[in-house]
């Protein structure tokens, strides 16, 4: 009890750096993995109109009861905060609980040329999305107000929405 549960991530194609957790419970055997998305996850609504990345973060051997609170470090590159005009104080981690995406606390820790890091706290793990808080209202608008339409031939092949794992992004603790 009282525990303390820390994976460093090192994939550039996952924005997320470290994940750690504080846990009630002891726990015998816990793995977390940590996979980026190609698109929002089947079940879940666009979390935002400016999406940098939609992850997920896959536990064994825990459950969000056991956890007390979770700190998850990420960083956004300036190139896409210039080019999607986000200002860097609009980016927040949004998770996807309870059929909704809710926006984490969400601060700044570091900025440099290139990057800006972040650090957002979470009560469990699921899905996951970096975005822009301002780009929510205009995701959740209805879908009867978008007034033009795409056909897509059916020979067009579906986009394959699998999560992109690496053995980078996986690790396993054991107590």
């Amino acid at each position: 009890a009282g525990e303390s549960i820390t994976m460093e991530v090192s994939n550039e194609n996952i924005a997320f750096t470290n994940i750690a957790a504080d846990v009630k419970n002891t726990l015998a055997i816990v793995s977390i993995q940590a996979a980026s998305l190609k698109a929002q996850p089947s079940d879940a609504t666009a979390a935002s109109s400016q999406v940098y990345q939609y992850l997920e973060i896959t536990p064994a051997g825990i459950q969000d009861s056991d956890i007390s609170s979770a700190k998850i470090s990420f960083e956004v590159t300036t190139l896409w905060l210039d080019t999607n005009k986000v200002a860097k104080e609009d980016v927040a981690l949004l998770r996807y609980k309870d059929g909704k995406w809710n926006v984490l606390p969400t601060n700044i820790v570091g900025d440099s040329i290139y990057k800006i890091k972040y650090e957002a706290t979470s009560t469990g793990f699921s899905y996951f999305a970096i975005a822009s808080k301002s780009g929510m209202a205009e995701a959740a608008k209805p879908a009867e107000e978008v007034t033009t339409t795409t056909t897509i031939p059916p020979t067009a092949p579906a986009e394959e929405k699998k999560p992109i794992i690496t053995p980078e992004a996986a690790a396993s603790y054991i107590w």
